[in-house]
């Protein structure tokens, strides 16, 4: 879960693990006695939904999970698009916020369950509390739904970028929250991505849930 050099086995940066640059693969390795692959979650999950799920019959989309924090993964022409710097489809860590008094001004500092946490001083607020909370507790509304507004400007700037037709979304929040949730997303999305012919682009929910991260990562790691 964070910036992965897939090629030569090292994790770049985690931010929930406070990892810097560690050789996650060859420390596996040297325990398994076996090759091993790393991939960032949402990628595999991405490349999950892709071969095996909501998008296998599309020839690239993006994906969004929405959880503990933000992942996105970038499937381009039928191949994962890792960029030439190897770290394609770090979506949570964008920039969502310039008022340069906030320290954290990622995406996911205000739209994940752990940014929801931050905004809302419940250090305790965990996702089946949220979905109780939705619709029914005004503060937590409100921070969901402006969370929920960010997505849609965030992915709103990819698809007016890249001119993607298909985005996945999944993530603990997403399922548990569901067409709602989703709705605001996308409101958001139509007014800001641009042009109006990009509106097009399809929104659909993860078909494989908790099993798209696991397909994909199997899947690569066969073929890798």
């Amino acid at each position: 879960a964070g910036g992965v050099d897939a090629e030569n086995g090292m994790v770049l940066r985690a931010q929930n693990l406070d990892w810097d640059n560690v050789p996650l693969a060859e420390v596996v390795a040297e325990q398994l006695q076996c090759k091993v692959v790393i991939e960032n979650d949402v990628t595999a999950a991405a490349w999950g939904e892709f071969k095996f799920g909501a998008a296998k019959n599309a020839d690239s989309m993006f994906a969004v999970w929405i959880g503990t924090g933000i992942g996105g993964g970038l499937i381009l022409d039928g191949n994962i698009w890792r960029g030439p710097l190897g770290t394609g489809g770090e979506f949570g860590m964008s920039i969502s916020e310039h008022e340069p008094k906030i320290q954290d001004r990622a995406l996911e500092s205000f739209a994940s369950r752990s940014g929801l946490q931050r905004i809302t001083g419940i250090a305790d607020l965990d996702t089946e509390a949220i979905r109780i909370a939705y619709n029914n507790d005004e503060e937590i509304t409100y921070a969901v739904n402006a969370g929920a507004k960010r997505i849609g400007s965030s992915i709103a700037n990819v698809i007016t970028l890249l001119s993607l037709d298909t985005v996945v979304l999944g993530g603990g929040l997403i399922e548990a929250l569901g067409s709602p949730f989703i709705q605001q997303i996308r409101d958001q999305f139509d007014v800001d991505v641009f042009p109006h012919h990009c509106r097009s682009c399809v929104f659909t929910q993860t078909t494989l849930g908790p099993d798209a991260g696991l397909l994909g990562a199997a899947d690569i790691a066969t073929h890798s």
